[in-house]
C-alpha cells in the first residue's frame, strides 16, 4: 500500500488562477517540507491583489517555521519525495489548488521525478464531525508548541493528517501466522479436560492435544512419550500429533517449515 503524502497551500486567488504564498507536506510519518515566498514577494502580490484575510492570517505568519526558499523548492520536492523511498505516494489533499501547485512544481524539477504520485481528493472530510474534532485539537496543539495558528500550511497539513488518521484509522497488518513441525515430549494427561499438554526440547513450546487433534488419539497418550506434531502459531493450536516409536531419529526434519 502506497504510503500517504498531505498536502496544504496557502495562496491569493487572481483572474489568472491561484499565486501561491506558502506550501507545507507532511509524511505520515518523518521530517515535512515546508516552503514559503520571500516577505517582500508576499507584499508585492498584496499590493497587485489587496485581499485582507490572506493578510491578517496567511501573511502575518510568515517567517515562523524555518522554509526552504521558494525558488530552490522544485529541487527540494523532488528529493524530499525520492528520500521517503516509495515507488508510489498517495498525496491527499483537500482543496484543488493544493494538487495544482504540485503539479506546477513538478514541471519545473530538474530532473524526472522517481516516485509516482496518486492524487487523493478528501473534501469530504471537511463536513466529518470527528474530523472536525481532530482538527481543532490539532490547530490548538501546533499553536501552543509552534505558535502557528489556522491558515498557516503547516498547520492545516498537520490538520489535514489529523482529520484523515482520525476518519481513516490506519488498519493493522494481518497476522502472519505460522505453521511449524516440532517434536514434543507428553508432559501431563488431563482425562477431565481431554486434554494432553506437551513440551517441546527446546522447552520453548507447550502445546495441547486433545479430541480434535488428528493423527493421534489422546486416550491412549502417557506422560513421556514422544511425538512429532504439526502447530499452528499465533495463536497456537495443534494440528496433528504422531506418536514416534523408541527406534524413530526424532529431530531429522526442518523445524520451520
Amino acid at each position: 500500500m502506497p504510503q500517504s503524502v498531505f498536502i496544504d497551500t496557502e495562496f491569493i486567488e487572481t483572474p489568472h488562477g491561484p499565486r501561491f504564498i506558502s506550501v507545507a507536506l507532511l509524511p505520515q510519518s518523518g521530517a515535512e517540507l515546508y516552503s514559503e515566498v520571500s516577505n517582500d514577494e508576499a507584499e508585492s502580490l498584496l499590493k497587485a491583489f489587496p485581499n485582507q484575510f490572506v493578510r491578517e492570517h496567511v501573511v502575518s505568519q510568515l517567517g515562523r517555521w524555518p522554509a526552504v526558499p521558494w525558488a530552490e523548492l522544485p529541487g527540494a520536492l523532488a528529493a524530499w519525495l525520492d528520500a521517503l523511498g516509495e515507488e508510489a505516494v498517495d498525496v491527499i489533499y483537500d482543496y484543488s489548488s493544493d494538487f495544482l501547485l504540485l503539479e506546477q512544481l513538478l514541471q519545473s524539477c530538474p530532473e524526472r521525478l522517481k516516485t509516482r504520485l496518486h492524487p487523493v481528493h478528501v473534501g469530504y472530510l471537511l463536513d466529518d464531525e470527528d474530523g472536525k474534532r481532530a482538527a481543532a485539537a490539532t490547530w490548538n496543539a501546533v499553536e501552543h508548541v509552534w505558535g502557528l495558528s489556522r491558515h498557516h500550511a503547516l498547520a492545516d497539513g498537520f490538520a489535514l493528517r489529523a482529520r484523515f488518521e482520525t476518519v481513516h484509522p490506519p488498519v493493522p497488518p494481518p497476522r502472519n501466522p505460522r505453521t511449524i513441525e516440532v517434536l514434543v515430549t507428553v508432559s501431563v494427561v488431563i482425562s477431565e479436560f481431554e486434554l494432553v499438554h506437551a513440551e517441546s526440547d527446546d522447552g520453548q513450546l507447550t502445546i495441547s492435544i486433545g479430541k480434535r487433534t488428528s493423527g493421534v488419539d489422546w486416550r491412549s497418550l502417557t506422560p513421556g512419550q514422544r511425538l512429532r506434531c504439526v502447530v499452528h502459531l499465533d495463536p497456537t493450536r495443534t494440528l496433528s500429533a504422531e506418536l514416534l516409536s523408541p527406534s524413530d531419529p526424532m529431530g531429522d526434519f526442518d523445524n520451520d517449515k
